[in-house]
């Protein structure tokens, strides 16, 4: 009997990951931001210890940590993929870092973004283009940095393109006026 219902644990266990999972198998999983990226985007977003910190699609929360640890901020993320959220909370919780953390697992379109400082983004083209909608809808307000990693803002002239060495991608930085 305890081997059945450590089976059926199993089972809904693996379901519950899968359909989680499904949405990155059929489409581009998380593709994790370079640290030595991620080190010099933060170090570009001139964050002071008054900021919040915003990435959309959080991932594994590398950034959000980073920003809290180094630069004292505030840090708010969103990730929509299960299993990846779930390594984010468990690295925040490890981190120490909680209470300067908030993760959500929410769509970000969907989300009030005024409160944000600066806002970080690594996502695929489609994702920008409703991304670039969403801040036409609603621009963030003024004085708001956006950095953008490999793909830009359509339509937005950055203040600011580097790369970080030959390997990387360019990253977009954007100040809203």
């Amino acid at each position: 009997m305890i081997e059945v219902l450590v089976f059926v644990f199993f089972l809904i266990i693996f379901a519950c990951l899968f359909i989680y999972a499904l949405p990155a198998i059929l489409t581009i999983g998380p593709v994790p931001t370079p640290r030595r990226v991620a080190k010099r985007i933060l170090s570009e977003a001139q964050l002071k210890p008054t900021d919040v910190f915003y990435d959309l699609g959080a991932g594994d929360g590398r950034l959000l940590i980073e920003a809290v640890e180094n630069y004292h901020c505030k840090a708010v993320g969103y990730e929509l993929m299960m299993p990846v959220y779930l390594i984010a909370r468990l690295k925040i919780f490890l981190s120490g870092q909680s209470q300067n953390i908030r993760l959500y697992f929410r769509d970000f379109y969907a989300q009030d973004l005024s409160k944000a400082d600066v806002i970080f983004c690594y996502l695929i083209p489609n994702a920008m283009k409703i991304l670039e909608k969403k801040f036409k809808e609603k621009p963030p307000r003024s004085g708001t940095r956006i950095i953008s990693y490999t793909f830009p803002i359509k339509g937005w002239k950055p203040r600011k393109i580097i790369r970080v060495d030959r390997k990387s991608y360019p990253v977009f930085i954007y100040r809203v006026d």
